[in-house]
């Protein structure tokens, strides 16, 4: 036979018998590796393109693209199950604001109303202003219509006695008593003041622009006072007495709103005793109000 036959006879049986173990070896030949990115889980991983028939691989897969002799190419994990992600909606809960109410105390359940002196408050007269500046939202639902609000705020109580010469001073043993203003005095106002620094915890339901939150606000006292505001001999004086009048430094109001846009009616009824034990009246300041909010 002709010598050129027989050359090309020998290139074709050699391909014959190499190209399996070449294409085993480029596309099937697989090693486990534990790669960065899933700790303790095994990819099967394949040569694509190696460079020499004798590949070790002792790498992981971040490290691949640092080797230019070879590409590897991920076929299988068998442990690695990628995390469901629960997708959930845009929530903007309502507490920034400014709103202002009217104050009264409950006790037992009832308007606190003994015929005279004490601590009865002129309903019309007792506010309390509250300004709220921040608050951060949690959504809990899918389509963010219901979520919970944190936030920070400021409440300042003007309860205005319905006596007008009848205040409060802290007597013997801290306990709280009432106390006469002179009656020559042509007194104007005679109140009660407190400032608290407020934190909330409010779950609120929206639809649309209309929404209803409900929870509670903590409080923590920062001020106390008596002011009484009088007219004497022709000149307008004021009284002041700056205490803590045995009151508890902590409160706790649960708290209900209801709205719609920006726009709010709100009501605030105070759980814990206005009083520390055995040392006042058994009162709970309840406030009935309505604000205006923003970034809602």
């Amino acid at each position: 036979m002709n010598k050129k036959v027989y050359k090309f006879g020998y290139i074709a049986l050699l391909l014959t018998l190499t190209s399996p173990a070449v294409g085993q070896s480029i596309f099937e030949d697989s090693v486990t590796v534990t790669d960065e990115w899933s700790i303790g889980n095994s990819n099967e991983l394949q040569i694509v393109k190696p460079y020499s028939e004798n590949i070790t691989v002792n790498t992981t897969v971040n490290e691949k693209f640092a080797n230019k002799n070879y590409e590897l190419k991920i076929v299988k994990n068998y442990n690695y199950k990628p995390e469901r992600q629960r997708r959930r909606g845009y929530f903007n809960g309502h507490w920034t604001g400014i709103y202002v109410g009217l104050t009264n105390y409950l006790t037992d359940g009832m308007i606190y109303s003994p015929n005279s002196g004490d601590m009865r408050l002129d309903w019309s007269g007792s506010r309390t202003f509250i300004l709220n500046p921040y608050h951060g939202d949690i959504s809990l639902s899918r389509n963010g219509c219901f979520g919970m609000t944190l936030g920070c705020g400021f409440e300042y109580q003007r309860l205005r006695f319905a006596d007008d010469y009848t205040t409060i001073v802290k007597g013997e043993y801290g306990v709280i008593v009432p106390s006469d203003i002179n009656r020559e005095y042509d007194v104007r106002r005679n109140t009660l003041k407190h400032l608290y620094v407020t934190t909330p915890i409010l779950f609120e339901l929206q639809s649309k622009e209309a929404f209803i939150s409900v929870g509670v606000i903590g409080g923590l006292r920062l001020h106390s006072k008596t002011k009484t505001v009088y007219d004497f001999e022709g000149d307008k004086r004021k009284m002041k007495n700056t205490d803590d009048f045995s009151m508890s430094p902590f409160k706790l109001d649960a708290t209900a709103k209801i709205g719609y846009g920006g726009f709010a009616i709100f009501c605030n009824y105070t759980m814990t005793h206005m009083f520390e034990r055995n040392k006042g009246l058994d009162l709970h300041p309840l406030t009935i109000g309505f604000g205006f909010g923003w970034g809602w």
